[in-house]
């Protein structure tokens, strides 16, 4: 018959597509395929409100193997439930000799683990006997490899002789059915939506159907950087021999009228993007802290339906809702706005899964009386006064063992009774089962409230009632592994990592009426007016990657088999998926991060923020400025008028008031706040601490006189002292070890200037520099070069984030070449004047004398003129912008007019100008700094104009950058240190407010008359 496939990028009109062909062929009784019960809910949705299409049949993949195998007379057989498959996991480890494995095979996680492969081998199509041959062929594959097969070959075993199938066995006799019986199927025309990739056994299956039925197949597509991780299917289809027509989709963008929207949409991660005018399209958030920044986003979503939108038309995008979503999702209903968490919760984090965890262990061989009461603590029906008892006797020493604290019990704890009175390992199980169905139930019972009552005792939460339901079912499962031919009967242990390894899903039903916290997969398949994209932190998004325990990406390769080596590259993946939260918006698009964690700990914001800003007129920071709301570390709480609760306005007020009662009293006056909740916030305020403690001076003798007897200072000790004394003295004094590896910002100009210095050391071209004819030599080899520096033994892993920001680099660095090959100029950079040190090496130049103190430093490049005697000072920068001449000394940038000043003291050069080049701006890469004017060498350089002087006016900053360091040095070297940072505004990128704590002050603006900062 064939396939045709429909390709199109995102808002192309593939649905509406779809449905034309499907409505074209409904008297053949079509079939259509998509990836979930949602989207099955959606067409149905889209198919009534036209009128409705009878004869349609809507199937998932699953049910659709089920349909064929029974067509082809294979009908399947029962299938392992996840409890039971993990089960005959568990038996195969016990029953297979494992040397290479055997450490690992001991703990808990294994058995899910290889679970999750041998599913992933399935779906490949390979089978245990392919993995062996493999394992065996490959000259550098191990034992490792060899006892997977072990492993995977016993598990066949054991489900073929239980009679179960899994869905990887069912897809397989499927496949076999309809290749010896090919017209089994009744030639019903197939329509497959919304799956952006098939595993290879789904791609067989649609191989055999597209010869004897219309498959018409629509894939998310277009040659462009954001959809590079969908390539691999659209190849695949496009190779099958029977496809016979290809429908490529225009973009439409008739889904938004906002310009910025349609551009991001459209041009998003293309290296050679236009830009856009900013208009209200696009918003961000920078917060303090996890709860910070759901707060944020809180607050923002009541403003948006304060002025009428509805919470439907309001997403929520977390790259993993299940570990960040519930916090998201309780800080929004604190504020009274209706959530629908779309998310898996891993049972173990509710009541019921707590309760059967620690029932578990209580009931074990080795339980402890700390697991009956941390069980019983759980239990939300147990009176909290008898568990108060045992703890105390335990504590005093009263008891020891289980047993102990069994016969205190006048009437022991029901549910570890009715586990010691079970007869055998599945009548545990099967009472387990009945004790999860009371966890969940008993604090219920009889608490039905009238209508109008409040509801009084535990609250009751759907989840917890959904866990119940869920870990009896499982647990019911377990009970009949044993009867399964083969098995061993699970057991305790067995439940526990069961129950461990089992979720629940948050929200079941509609969302309508409810905003939508989820991932950014669900949400590819819908719109909404408003979309949050939350989390952007390296790391979180991009994602780190997830890595196979048990299988390698070096061992995959080893192996041979495509199916497994054929993996989509994380980074092009995490691209994908942002672009698919940038496509959803009608009307805006909120992009939000974290600056801190809750300690003031600085975190990096993800790359992706800076990929959106790069796609608007102005310059970045301008553009950041504009569209940035920050709740940050320098705004710990919502303004008073915010304020969602009495806790959060009392804070408000303290950082609006101080310390001044009335003040507060008349903002409540004027908030209209009286009574009751007046008087409550008065007694928070009264409660709230007033931060007397200031830092320093130093006043230790002995610390005075090894501070003073210090001549020898950097460029960039300087710089930090001004920036902010104290944050110099936590970092250079104090010096706290980190603990993780040093941060990406970090990293990647480690890296950067790495690969620099080797390519103008080795200069790939005919010149020194880069000229036209061979840039190109240069691009390329600065990549190699770049590439071998992330690899160097001793630096830090790279990760799907610092692959995206050295990828990021590479352009930009390539961009750099390209302007310095169009540049006219005699000056050339010498080989021992690039990274050029002064007062480091004992043999090489000294430092530079400034009185009392003395400055040692190195130099990125030095540029000279053919004369042998003028230079150019070159430092390169990772950054975005940097500053010009004017604001060298008031911002307190030093390092270019002292490093002229040795260059020209301790080199025997004559410094006609130094420049910071930002390497990360996109649109404005001029240079800048100080430069001679009227200076014949400095033509072909781009500048700024404000960056040139008289000769006069160069020697005035010189001056004022040596009495600059004097002073701040002489300072130093006094040990004033003081919480005052420069311009009264701690940089975003300091990693010492846990320490420092200026800025999470509730009552910051008291230390404002004495240091002129801001709190």
């Amino acid at each position: 018959m064939g396939l045709e496939l429909i390709v199109g990028p995102p808002n192309s009109g593939r649905a509406p597509a779809v449905l034309e062909r499907l409505r074209a062929a409904v008297d053949r009784d079509p079939v259509l395929v998509v990836p979930s019960g949602d989207e099955a809910a959606r067409f149905e949705r889209d198919l009534a409100a036209d009128g409705g299409c009878v004869g349609v049949t809507i199937r998932t993949f699953a049910s659709l193997v089920d349909e064929i195998a029974l067509a082809a007379g294979a009908p399947p057989r029962q299938l392992l439930s996840d409890a039971q498959r993990l089960a005959l996991l568990r038996s195969s480890v016990a029953a297979t000799p494992l040397r290479a494995l055997a450490r690992s095979a001991r703990s808990p996680g294994f058995a899910r683990a290889l679970d999750d492969l041998i599913a992933e081998l399935e779906a490949a199509l390979v089978s245990p006997a392919q993995l062996r041959a493999a394992s065996e062929a490959s000259e550098t594959a191990s034992t490792h490899e060899r006892e997977l097969a072990d492993l995977y070959a016993a598990y066949e075993e054991l489900r073929r002789r239980a009679g179960r199938d899994d869905a990887g066995s069912a897809m397989r006799a499927a496949l076999d059915a309809l290749r010896e019986r090919p017209d089994a199927w009744p030639g019903r025309p197939l329509f497959l939506y919304g799956f952006d990739d098939l595993t290879e056994a789904q791609l067989e299956l649609v191989r055999l159907l597209s010869r004897h039925a219309q498959l018409v197949i629509a894939v998310t597509w277009e040659d462009r950087r954001a959809l590079t991780a969908r390539s691999r299917l659209y190849m695949e289809l496009l190779e099958n021999p029977g496809a016979d027509a290809v429908h490529r989709l225009e973009p439409r963008r008739t889904h938004t009228e906002v310009a910025s929207l349609r551009h991001l949409d459209a041009e998003l991660f293309e290296p050679e993007a236009g830009t856009v005018e900013r208009d209200d399209g696009v918003r961000l958030l920078e917060c303090a802290g996890e709860r910070g920044e759901a707060e944020a986003v809180g607050l923002e979503i009541a403003r948006l339906l304060a002025d009428g939108a509805r919470p439907d038309e309001i997403a929520i995008a977390l790259r993993r809702p299940a570990g960040e979503g519930p916090l998201m999702a309780s800080v929004l209903r604190s504020l009274g706005i209706p959530v629908a968490l779309e998310a898996p919760i891993p049972l173990e984090r509710t009541a019921v899964g707590r309760a059967l965890l620690t029932l578990c262990r209580a009931a074990g061989e080795e339980g402890t009386p700390a697991d009956l009461i941390a069980h019983l603590r759980a239990d939300p029906s147990f009176p909290q006064g008898a568990v108060d008892w045992a703890e105390r006797a335990l504590r005093r020493g009263e008891v020891e063992t289980l047993d102990d604290v069994w016969v205190r019990w006048r009437e022991p704890p029901r549910h570890l009774r009715r586990l010691r009175e079970a007869a055998g390992p599945a009548e545990r199980l099967r009472a387990l089962a009945a004790c999860a169905r009371e966890l969940a139930e008993a604090p219920h019972r009889g608490a039905a409230p009238l209508v109008g009552e409040r509801p009084r005792g535990t609250p009751l939460d759907p989840i917890e009632l959904r866990a119940g339901l869920l870990a009896a079912e499982l647990l019911e499962e377990l009970a009949e592994v044993g009867d399964l031919p083969g098995c061993e009967q699970p057991d305790l242990d067995d439940a526990a990592e069961a129950i461990a390894a089992a979720s629940v899903p948050a929200w079941r039903g509609s969302t309508e009426g409810r905003v939508r916290i989820t991932s950014p997969y669900r949400l590819r398949s819908g719109r909404a007016r408003f979309v949050f994209c939350c989390g952007l932190q390296e790391g979180s998004f991009p994602s780190a990657g997830e890595r196979d325990p048990l299988l390698g990406e070096e061992a995959r390769r080893a192996l041979g088999i495509p199916a497994l080596a054929q993996r989509a590259d994380p980074a092009d993946e995490e691209r994908y998926l942002f672009h698919a939260c940038v496509s959803r918006p009608t009307e805006r698009l909120y992009l939000t991060w974290r600056s801190c964690d809750e300690e003031g700990h600085p975190s990096p914001r993800s790359p992706f923020i800076d990929e959106v800003l790069d796609l608007f007129a102005d310059d970045n920071d301008a553009v950041e400025e504009k569209l940035k709301h920050t709740r940050g570390l320098a705004r710990p709480v919502p303004a008073p008028e915010e304020a969602p609760d009495p806790r959060t306005l009392a804070r408000a007020l303290a950082l609006r008031c101080g310390a001044d009662e009335g003040a507060a009293r008349r903002e409540l006056a004027d908030l209209g706040v009286a009574g009751e909740t007046a008087d409550e916030v008065a007694r928070l305020l009264a409660g709230l601490p007033n931060p007397g403690w200031r830092p320093g001076p130093l006043a230790h003798p002995r610390v005075l006189g090894e501070l003073g007897e210090r001549r020898l200072l950097s460029a960039g000790a300087l710089e930090t002292w001004i920036e902010c004394p104290y944050r110099w003295f936590v970092q250079h004094e104090l010096e706290p070890q980190r603990l993780d590896p040093p941060a990406d910002p970090l990293w990647l100009g480690g890296v950067v200037h790495a690969a620099l210095h080797r390519l103008y050391a080795e200069a790939p071209g005919e010149d020194s520099i880069p000229r036209p004819g061979d840039v190109g030599r240069w691009k390329r080899r600065f990549g190699e070069l770049l590439a071998e520096e992330m690899e160097r033994p001793g630096r830090a892993a790279i990760t799907p984030a610092r692959k995206l920001a050295a990828e990021r680099a590479r352009e930009q660095v390539e961009a750099f070449l390209d302007a310095e090959a169009q540049r006219e100029t005699d000056l050339r950079p010498r080989p021992e004047l690039l990274e050029a040190s002064f007062g480091i090496d004992e043999e090489g130049p000294g430092p530079l004398e400034l009185g009392e103190l003395a400055l040692r430093g190195r130099i990125d490049r030095i540029d000279v003129a053919p004369d042998g005697r003028r230079a150019l000072l070159h430092d390169y920068k990772t950054a975005v912008e940097v500053p010009g001449r004017k604001k060298l000394v008031t911002e307190g940038k030093l390092q270019l007019p002292l490093y002229m000043l040795a260059a020209q003291r301790e080199l025997g050069l004559e410094p006609i100008g130094a420049v910071y080049h930002p390497l990360g701006g996109r649109r404005d890469r001029r240079p800048r700094g100080i430069l001679l004017a009227d200076e014949p060498l400095l033509d072909g350089l781009e500048h700024v104009n404000t960056d040139r002087c008289s000769p006069e006016e160069l020697e005035e900053t010189l001056e004022a950058a040596v009495e600059e360091a004097r002073t701040k040095g002489g300072a130093m070297r006094e040990g004033k240190i003081d919480r005052a940072p420069l311009n009264g505004e701690c940089p975003r990128y300091c990693a010492y407010q846990a320490i420092c704590r200026l800025e999470r002050t509730p009552l910051g603006a008291a230390d404002e008359g004495e240091n002129g900062g801001r709190g």
